[in-house]
């Protein structure tokens, strides 16, 4: 028996946007805020 979601992040219009936002990010980000590296766009 699975456990229902509570967390809004994880679905619903929140979960929605930030996968849009991620995208953009993806589409535009060419170094890592975190490491400085070169990213890959998969």
């Amino acid at each position: 028996m699975t456990k229902p979601n509570l967390r809004p992040d994880h679905n619903g219009t929140q979960r929605a946007q930030f996968e849009s936002n991620k995208k953009k990010i993806y589409a535009i980000q060419t170094v890592c805020g975190i490491c400085g590296k070169a990213v890959e766009n998969a």
